[in-house]
């Protein structure tokens, strides 16, 4: 079973990471910032040069839809990807979800949506 990672380690990834059950998280960031980053919890940060798709599954923590696609372009093309969906979403079942959403804590979807991949929508 593939490890789950997050792709960033600013405000919306540090969000994410405290809204997770499971704090069992490799976080991964371009590596040209890795000598700037921070650390969250004390969990190293490692450059995604580093990131392996065989034995991770990720989710890309970055807020501009720009860069996340950039981003997802530069990944192996094996990569998985996980959704988050906080366990206070609403969601219908008549909702479809894109890979590697992220659904943040009081979201609200009603019916026939259909979301495509790499979405990010907060309460």
């Amino acid at each position: 079973m593939k490890k789950k990672a997050i792709f960033g380690v600013g405000g919306l990834a540090r969000e994410l990471y405290y809204q997770l059950l499971d704090k069992n998280i490799v976080f991964f960031v371009d590596d040209d910032f890795i000598c700037d980053s921070k650390k969250i919890d004390n969990k190293p940060i490692y450059p995604i040069s580093d990131f392996n798709s065989s034995n991770y599954e990720l989710i890309i923590a970055v807020s501009d839809p720009l860069v996340r696609n950039k981003i997802v372009s530069k990944l192996p093309a094996d990569t998985s990807f996980w959704s988050f969906i906080h366990s206070s979403v609403e969601l219908n079942n008549t909702i479809k979800l894109g890979k590697g959403s992220i659904l943040m804590k009081n979201a609200i979807l009603t019916t026939s949506i259909e979301i495509g991949d790499f979405a990010i929508i907060h309460s």
